[in-house]
């Protein structure tokens, strides 16, 4: 499915780096997708009705919708004891909680049962040799409690076994 930008005569272009992480970018790449999804099932109904044989009508091409987050979860390993079915996750601070499940859901097919948030501040770090401050950008934790799987993040580097 070609997609067609709908502001294309305001300088809009449809290449990758146009949608950055701004909700109105992701609002107008959902409009995009809608209008090619419409002209899609228009051009199948079209076809359906102008083909006489059942082999015309298989060879119409049906768009797919695509989910295209521009969003990141970062997997955190757990720094207190927590349930096995309840997974950490680093992401911006404008995720919010309704869109964190959708995300796993449609990216990594986990269903979430319950997602608790909780926004962190960056440190404020010091140079004491130019007298200057330097604050870490802000984030939000993300615990989920996923419906039916157990998780336990993975030992990459296990301790080395002992000749004895």
């Amino acid at each position: 499915v070609q997609f067609k930008c709908l502001s294309e005569g305001q300088g809009c272009s449809t290449s990758p780096q146009h949608y950055t992480q701004t909700k109105t970018q992701r609002q107008h790449l959902l409009k995009m997708a809608s209008a090619a999804a419409g002209a899609a099932a228009a051009a199948t109904a079209a076809a359906t009705k102008a083909a006489a044989s059942t082999a015309a009508a298989a060879a119409a091409v049906v768009g797919k919708q695509v989910y295209l987050p521009n969003w990141k979860l970062i997997l955190m390993r757990q720094s207190k004891e927590l349930p096995s079915n309840v997974a950490v996750f680093r992401t911006t601070p404008d995720m919010n909680k309704f869109e964190i499940r959708e995300y796993l859901r449609a990216v990594y097919g986990i269903i979430a049962t319950k997602v608790e948030t909780q926004n962190v501040l960056g440190k404020v770090k010091a140079n004491r040799t130019s007298n200057t401050t330097r604050k870490r950008p802000d984030f939000k934790l993300a615990y989920v409690t996923m419906e039916n799987d157990t998780y336990s993040f993975p030992d990459l580097f296990p301790p080395p076994e002992s000749k004895s």
